[in-house]
């Protein structure tokens, strides 16, 4: 039940990041004015969910699915 629900909160950050990154960049393109407090909200919110992100792709693509995967293996013998 753990893996469902870390892929679920995984793809929700993914998501986020890029729903939050395609706001800005259509808010630049629309020449949208955002204010000065509510820019550095989503800026800040974008470099967290950036980092997240990172975190994330990471874990998926990096060594740390080989070896969770290699610990159920061996939890298995």
């Amino acid at each position: 039940m753990k893996h469902p629900v870390m892929a679920s909160i995984a793809i929700l950050l993914v998501l986020g990041f890029f729903a939050v990154l395609g706001m800005l960049i259509y808010a630049g393109y629309v020449q949208v004015a955002i204010d000065g407090t509510l820019k550095d909200i989503l800026l800040v919110l974008l470099g967290v969910l950036g980092t997240m992100t990172t975190t994330v792709v990471n874990y998926y693509f990096g060594s740390s699915l080989g070896s969770a995967a290699k610990d159920v293996l061996l939890a298995q013998k």
